[in-house]
Protein backbone atom coordinates (compact mmCIF):
# COMPACT_ATOMS: atom_id res chain seq x y z
CA UNK A 1 0.00 0.00 0.00
CA UNK A 2 1.56 2.77 -0.78
CA UNK A 3 2.59 5.48 1.88
CA UNK A 4 -0.18 8.51 0.83
CA UNK A 5 -2.65 5.67 1.44
CA UNK A 6 -1.51 4.27 4.72
CA UNK A 7 -1.06 8.25 5.96
CA UNK A 8 -4.74 9.04 5.09
CA UNK A 9 -5.68 6.20 7.32
CA UNK A 10 -4.04 7.04 10.29
CA UNK A 11 -5.09 10.40 9.92
CA UNK A 12 -8.94 9.24 9.48
CA UNK A 13 -8.74 6.66 12.26
CA UNK A 14 -7.00 9.52 14.62
CA UNK A 15 -9.93 11.77 13.87
CA UNK A 16 -12.79 8.81 14.99
CA UNK A 17 -10.50 7.96 18.13
CA UNK A 18 -10.18 11.95 18.83
CA UNK A 19 -14.28 12.69 18.33
CA UNK A 20 -14.82 9.55 20.27
CA UNK A 21 -12.96 11.24 22.99
CA UNK A 22 -15.02 14.55 22.70
CA UNK A 23 -18.35 12.94 22.73
CA UNK A 24 -17.22 10.60 25.80
CA UNK A 25 -16.47 13.92 27.59
CA UNK A 26 -19.74 16.01 25.82
CA UNK A 27 -22.28 13.17 27.39
CA UNK A 28 -20.02 13.27 30.72
CA UNK A 29 -20.31 16.76 31.44
CA UNK A 30 -23.87 16.80 30.44
CA UNK A 31 -24.70 13.97 32.44
CA UNK A 32 -22.62 15.98 35.14
CA UNK A 33 -24.90 19.03 34.74
CA UNK A 34 -27.99 17.03 34.68
CA UNK A 35 -27.69 15.22 38.10
CA UNK A 36 -26.16 18.75 39.22
CA UNK A 37 -30.24 20.33 37.87
CA UNK A 38 -31.58 17.26 39.73
CA UNK A 39 -30.43 17.98 43.45
CA UNK A 40 -32.86 20.03 44.88
CA UNK A 41 -32.84 22.89 46.63
CA UNK A 42 -33.35 21.31 49.69
CA UNK A 43 -29.78 18.77 49.08
CA UNK A 44 -27.98 22.06 48.71
CA UNK A 45 -29.18 24.03 52.03
CA UNK A 46 -28.65 20.09 53.76
CA UNK A 47 -24.91 20.03 51.78
CA UNK A 48 -23.85 23.57 52.97
CA UNK A 49 -24.42 22.28 56.65
CA UNK A 50 -23.79 18.51 56.73
CA UNK A 51 -20.44 18.77 57.98
CA UNK A 52 -21.13 20.71 61.44
CA UNK A 53 -24.79 18.97 61.83
CA UNK A 54 -23.03 15.70 61.21
CA UNK A 55 -20.30 17.07 63.78
CA UNK A 56 -22.61 17.61 66.46
CA UNK A 57 -25.13 14.61 66.06
CA UNK A 58 -21.85 12.11 66.73
CA UNK A 59 -20.82 14.34 69.36
CA UNK A 60 -23.93 14.17 71.59
CA UNK A 61 -24.84 10.46 69.97
CA UNK A 62 -21.30 9.86 72.14
CA UNK A 63 -21.67 11.55 75.06
CA UNK A 64 -25.40 9.89 75.72
CA UNK A 65 -23.81 6.40 74.70
CA UNK A 66 -20.72 7.77 77.87
CA UNK A 67 -24.01 8.19 80.09
CA UNK A 68 -26.05 4.80 79.34
CA UNK A 69 -22.89 2.68 79.01
CA UNK A 70 -19.57 4.20 80.16
CA UNK A 71 -20.14 5.49 84.10
CA UNK A 72 -19.97 8.71 82.71
CA UNK A 73 -22.09 9.99 85.72
CA UNK A 74 -19.38 9.39 87.86
CA UNK A 75 -18.05 12.50 86.95
CA UNK A 76 -21.22 14.28 88.01
CA UNK A 77 -20.29 13.85 91.71
CA UNK A 78 -19.15 17.23 93.52
CA UNK A 79 -16.41 14.94 94.89
CA UNK A 80 -15.23 14.11 91.22
CA UNK A 81 -13.93 18.07 91.01
CA UNK A 82 -15.74 17.88 87.87
CA UNK A 83 -19.23 17.61 88.00
CA UNK A 84 -20.05 21.78 86.66
CA UNK A 85 -17.71 20.98 83.56
CA UNK A 86 -19.66 17.67 82.99
CA UNK A 87 -23.15 19.70 83.43
CA UNK A 88 -21.97 22.22 80.63
CA UNK A 89 -20.33 20.18 78.33
CA UNK A 90 -23.31 18.06 78.49
CA UNK A 91 -25.41 20.74 77.99
CA UNK A 92 -23.57 21.86 75.19
CA UNK A 93 -23.59 19.22 72.86
CA UNK A 94 -27.30 18.87 73.24
CA UNK A 95 -27.61 22.83 72.52
CA UNK A 96 -25.50 22.13 69.59
CA UNK A 97 -27.46 19.54 67.81
CA UNK A 98 -30.25 22.12 68.45
CA UNK A 99 -28.57 24.78 67.01
CA UNK A 100 -27.42 23.45 63.61
CA UNK A 101 -30.96 21.76 63.43
CA UNK A 102 -32.47 24.95 63.82
CA UNK A 103 -30.15 26.74 61.52
CA UNK A 104 -30.77 24.24 58.74
CA UNK A 105 -34.74 24.40 59.35
CA UNK A 106 -34.75 28.16 58.94
CA UNK A 107 -32.38 28.16 55.89
CA UNK A 108 -35.31 25.41 53.90
CA UNK A 109 -38.70 24.86 54.37
CA UNK A 110 -39.87 22.22 56.04
CA UNK A 111 -42.55 20.61 54.11
CA UNK A 112 -39.80 20.83 50.89
CA UNK A 113 -37.40 19.09 52.79
CA UNK A 114 -39.81 16.01 53.95
CA UNK A 115 -40.86 15.98 50.34
CA UNK A 116 -37.60 16.28 48.25
CA UNK A 117 -36.14 12.61 47.53
CA UNK A 118 -32.38 13.39 48.23
CA UNK A 119 -33.35 15.26 51.94
CA UNK A 120 -36.33 13.06 52.64
CA UNK A 121 -34.92 10.17 55.10
CA UNK A 122 -32.36 13.22 57.20
CA UNK A 123 -35.88 14.91 57.74
CA UNK A 124 -37.61 12.00 58.78
CA UNK A 125 -34.58 10.72 61.18
CA UNK A 126 -34.61 14.86 62.50
CA UNK A 127 -38.03 14.42 62.78
CA UNK A 128 -37.74 11.31 64.87
CA UNK A 129 -35.30 13.08 67.24
CA UNK A 130 -38.00 15.34 67.88
CA UNK A 131 -40.09 13.25 68.38
CA UNK A 132 -37.99 11.04 70.84
CA UNK A 133 -37.63 14.48 73.10
CA UNK A 134 -41.40 15.48 73.40
CA UNK A 135 -42.81 12.07 74.12
CA UNK A 136 -44.69 11.75 77.01
CA UNK A 137 -45.93 8.04 75.92
CA UNK A 138 -42.08 6.96 76.59
CA UNK A 139 -41.27 4.93 80.50
CA UNK A 140 -39.69 8.37 81.04
CA UNK A 141 -43.34 9.61 81.52
CA UNK A 142 -42.52 13.97 81.31
CA UNK A 143 -38.84 13.67 82.39
CA UNK A 144 -36.34 14.79 80.11
CA UNK A 145 -39.22 15.89 77.50
CA UNK A 146 -38.87 18.95 75.09
CA UNK A 147 -41.74 19.72 73.24
CA UNK A 148 -40.70 21.04 69.85
CA UNK A 149 -40.84 24.74 70.71
CA UNK A 150 -38.02 24.59 73.61
CA UNK A 151 -36.31 22.45 71.05
CA UNK A 152 -36.24 25.79 68.59
CA UNK A 153 -35.50 27.81 71.51
CA UNK A 154 -32.44 26.61 72.63
CA UNK A 155 -31.40 26.35 69.24
CA UNK A 156 -32.62 29.88 68.36
CA UNK A 157 -30.15 30.80 71.47
CA UNK A 158 -27.44 29.01 69.78
CA UNK A 159 -27.61 31.09 66.56
CA UNK A 160 -26.04 34.40 66.38
CA UNK A 161 -26.74 36.77 63.52
CA UNK A 162 -23.91 38.95 62.10
CA UNK A 163 -23.60 41.51 58.73
CA UNK A 164 -21.20 38.95 57.82
CA UNK A 165 -22.63 35.50 58.02
CA UNK A 166 -26.43 35.15 58.29
CA UNK A 167 -25.87 32.03 61.11
CA UNK A 168 -23.33 31.72 63.22
CA UNK A 169 -22.93 28.97 65.54
CA UNK A 170 -22.47 29.75 69.27
CA UNK A 171 -19.37 28.34 70.69
CA UNK A 172 -18.69 26.65 74.06
CA UNK A 173 -17.03 29.38 75.14
CA UNK A 174 -19.89 31.78 75.04
CA UNK A 175 -22.54 28.99 76.47
CA UNK A 176 -20.54 28.67 79.43
CA UNK A 177 -20.50 32.74 79.35
CA UNK A 178 -24.28 32.66 79.13
CA UNK A 179 -25.04 29.96 80.30
CA UNK A 180 -26.68 31.15 83.89
CA UNK A 181 -28.11 33.99 81.87
CA UNK A 182 -29.56 32.63 78.98
CA UNK A 183 -30.05 28.57 78.83
CA UNK A 184 -30.19 27.96 82.53
CA UNK A 185 -34.14 28.27 82.08
CA UNK A 186 -34.44 26.01 79.32
CA UNK A 187 -32.18 23.23 80.09
CA UNK A 188 -31.50 22.80 84.06
CA UNK A 189 -33.61 20.43 84.06
CA UNK A 190 -32.45 18.63 81.22
CA UNK A 191 -29.42 18.73 82.86
CA UNK A 192 -31.49 17.20 86.06
CA UNK A 193 -32.79 13.97 83.75
CA UNK A 194 -29.57 13.36 81.47
CA UNK A 195 -27.12 13.71 84.49
CA UNK A 196 -29.59 12.29 86.72
CA UNK A 197 -29.22 8.39 88.23
CA UNK A 198 -32.37 7.27 85.65
CA UNK A 199 -30.42 8.18 82.87
CA UNK A 200 -28.59 4.92 82.20
CA UNK A 201 -32.11 3.06 82.02
CA UNK A 202 -33.63 5.73 79.95
CA UNK A 203 -35.75 5.17 77.09
CA UNK A 204 -35.94 8.72 76.06
CA UNK A 205 -31.85 8.65 75.51
CA UNK A 206 -31.88 5.35 73.88
CA UNK A 207 -34.27 6.11 71.33
CA UNK A 208 -32.68 9.42 70.97
CA UNK A 209 -28.89 7.65 70.71
CA UNK A 210 -30.65 4.89 68.03
CA UNK A 211 -32.16 8.04 65.90
CA UNK A 212 -28.60 9.92 65.68
CA UNK A 213 -26.97 6.88 64.60
CA UNK A 214 -29.49 6.62 61.85
CA UNK A 215 -28.77 10.44 61.27
CA UNK A 216 -25.13 9.82 61.49
CA UNK A 217 -25.41 7.07 59.21
CA UNK A 218 -26.98 8.50 56.31
CA UNK A 219 -24.98 12.18 56.71
CA UNK A 220 -21.76 10.53 56.25
CA UNK A 221 -21.43 10.25 52.82
CA UNK A 222 -17.23 10.12 53.22
CA UNK A 223 -17.11 7.24 56.17
CA UNK A 224 -15.31 9.22 58.63
CA UNK A 225 -17.15 7.72 61.01
CA UNK A 226 -17.62 3.88 60.30
CA UNK A 227 -15.19 3.04 63.52
CA UNK A 228 -17.00 5.05 66.29
CA UNK A 229 -17.78 2.49 69.30
CA UNK A 230 -20.66 3.99 70.33
CA UNK A 231 -22.77 3.70 66.78
CA UNK A 232 -21.61 -0.26 67.05
CA UNK A 233 -22.80 -0.26 70.16
CA UNK A 234 -25.79 1.65 69.58
CA UNK A 235 -26.81 -0.77 66.16
CA UNK A 236 -25.88 -3.91 68.22
CA UNK A 237 -28.51 -2.32 71.28
CA UNK A 238 -30.82 -1.90 68.31
CA UNK A 239 -30.99 -5.28 66.62
CA UNK A 240 -31.34 -7.68 69.77
CA UNK A 241 -33.72 -4.89 71.80
CA UNK A 242 -37.28 -6.29 72.04
CA UNK A 243 -39.90 -4.69 69.17
CA UNK A 244 -42.36 -3.19 71.67
CA UNK A 245 -46.60 -2.94 71.09
CA UNK A 246 -46.60 0.74 71.23
CA UNK A 247 -45.37 3.16 70.40
CA UNK A 248 -45.49 2.76 66.53
CA UNK A 249 -42.75 5.59 66.61
CA UNK A 250 -40.42 3.45 67.70
CA UNK A 251 -40.60 1.14 65.20
CA UNK A 252 -40.41 4.29 62.77
CA UNK A 253 -37.08 4.72 64.07
CA UNK A 254 -35.77 1.12 63.76
CA UNK A 255 -36.90 1.31 60.39
CA UNK A 256 -35.16 4.73 59.05
CA UNK A 257 -32.00 3.59 61.05
CA UNK A 258 -31.55 0.83 59.16
CA UNK A 259 -32.18 2.22 56.05
CA UNK A 260 -29.86 5.71 56.33
CA UNK A 261 -26.75 4.71 54.90
CA UNK A 262 -27.58 2.61 52.21
CA UNK A 263 -26.27 5.14 49.73
CA UNK A 264 -22.45 4.37 50.96
CA UNK A 265 -23.43 0.61 50.92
Amino acid sequence: METGVWVALIASVTSLIVAGISLHFQRKGAKEEREEKQRSDAKVVLDKYRGPLLAAASDLGYRIDHIRHDKFLIYTAPESGRDQQAKLTTLFRFAQYFGWREILRTEVQLLRFEREADTKLVAALIGDIDWAFGSDMLHDGPCGMLWAEEQRGIGELMVAESDSSPSTHCGYARFVREYDKSFASWMDSLAGFALGEKATSSDRLRLVQWALLGLVKELDEEHAHTDEIWMDRAWEELKKYPVPESPREESSIRSHVSQAGAHGA
